[in-house]
């Protein structure tokens, strides 16, 4: 199983893998979060108990609320690295990990 992080929380129940999205306030998307997504979605690949990915909020108003703007220079080489490695830039589907999303109504 992923070692929980700074900002996420973690259980398993077989094959899905629970994680509590914890990084206030309003689990605003910057360095941390970006850096322990990236470390959990490199440490599910590898481990092949963990099939599926189940995402929640630790705060019951926000999932992911915003980008935080003042900091995205100190976490865009998660970014490049985790689509490098992936091929995310290209398009590739992962096949052994699927990456579901759960919270109350979303609002784009």
């Amino acid at each position: 199983m992923p070692s929980p992080s700074e900002t996420l929380g973690m259980r398993q129940e077989g094959a899905v893998l629970f994680v509590s999205i914890n990084a206030p306030p309003m689990n605003l998307l910057g360095p941390e979060l970006v850096r322990d997504l990236v470390s959990l979605i490199q440490q599910a690949e590898a481990d092949a108990a963990v099939q599926v990915l189940v995402f929640k909020s630790a705060d019951p108003e926000y999932f992911i609320s915003h980008v935080d703007v003042t900091r995205i220079k100190e976490y865009r080489h998660y970014d490049a690295e985790l689509a490098e490695r992936y091929g995310w830039i290209n398009g590739r589907y992962r096949p052994r990990l699927s990456v579901t999303s759960s919270a109350r109504s979303l609002i784009g």
